[in-house]
């Protein structure tokens, strides 16, 4: 089956990785910075199979793409050949979107109507504006010469986030890029909202350690496992400093901490960078112990050579944009 998705801009090279790793027999036929479409043999119900895309959607067909209004007309003459889930409710709806280049478009009216008439054909279900339906999308990607129609598979709802928190889609990339273990101990010393650990949850662990200088909100989903399950441990200290945490007793690091550009540091950047370093020499395991790292672009090489100050190996350095800020992902280890 073949799937179109989207993903946080500029983390590409996380996405490929986090993807080979989720669905092995995945095969990438198109990608860009935001973008990518692959083939499986698996049949995807829902988009929590890849908790790091924004949407995944179906791909149900797809014709040359010409100018936008004969190529959709193109597609209304193939749907009746199309693989169309069938409305199971009398009340079902649907909404169709077309999306060019990034941007939604609208459509002459007319064409709509013809496609909106041969989807409620196929499908038994009417249009509705918003709501719960399904949806089906038209999408035209720069270096892609087909146009695409597409189902969107559901999505968990989130909450909307503070400024200043990881997306979920980020963070369960930072997670998966850690290569989660059953048997990890992990811990994310700079733990804000606690973003990293509620993606990490949601894989085995033989503890979960959060932390935080400040006594944060955390997500309901944090709270709540840790009433049934003891192996959640909730620290507030000084990510520096844990003296609380015995040396070597951390498998694995994934961690968001201060840019310096948006709070004030309590000192040089530099001088931060090789505080971390030093933290993470005496916790990280020396056997298994490995670090995933988010920092601002502007620091990545100072963040790098503090790690390798420190005798920690740099497997990888991915460039990313996090709300529109240069951010570098650091993937290391012993």
């Amino acid at each position: 089956m073949l799937y179109y998705m989207q993903f946080p801009a500029g983390a590409q090279s996380l996405v490929v990785s986090a993807l080979g790793d989720v669905i092995e027999d995945a095969s990438i036929t198109f990608r860009d910075e935001s973008a990518l479409m692959f083939e499986s043999t698996r049949k995807l119900e829902s988009a929590s199979t890849l908790p790091f895309a924004s949407n995944v959607f179906r791909v149900l067909g797809s014709t040359h793409r010409g100018a936008v209004p004969k190529s959709i007309r193109q597609l209304v003459s193939r749907v009746d050949r199309m693989k169309l889930p069938i409305a199971r409710q009398k009340d079902a709806g649907f909404r169709v979107m077309v999306n060019i280049d990034g941007e939604l478009v609208a459509i002459d009216r007319d064409l709509r109507g013809e496609m909106e008439l041969e989807i409620s054909r196929r499908t038994n279900s009417k249009v509705q504006a918003r709501g719960s339906g399904r949806e089906y999308w038209i999408f035209g990607r720069k270096n892609l010469d087909e146009l695409l129609f597409c189902l969107r598979l559901p999505k968990p709802s989130t909450k909307a986030q503070a400024k200043g928190t990881l997306a979920p889609e980020l963070a369960a990339l930072l997670v998966l890029a850690s290569n989660p273990e059953k048997q990890d101990v992990f811990l994310d010393p700079f733990g804000g909202s606690g973003a990293l650990v509620e993606s990490r949850l949601k894989y085995p662990f033989r503890q979960v350690i959060y932390s935080d200088i400040k006594r944060q909100p955390l997500a309901p989903a944090i709270l709540r496992r840790r009433k049934t399950d003891p192996r959640i441990r909730l620290l507030q200290g000084d990510a520096l400093d844990h003296s609380e945490i015995e040396d070597g007793g951390i498998d694995v690091i994934v961690t968001d901490p201060p840019w310096g550009e948006f709070e004030r540091l309590p000192m040089p950047y530099a001088d931060f960078a090789a505080e971390i370093a030093r933290s993470f020499d005496r916790m990280l395991s020396t056997e298994t112990g490995r670090f995933v790292m988010l920092v601002t672009r502007k620091q990545v090489e100072v963040t790098v050579q503090a790690l390798r100050n420190a005798t920690f190996r740099i497997h990888q350095t991915h460039r990313i944009l996090v709300n529109g800020h240069p951010a570098s992902v650091i993937v290391g280890s012993r």
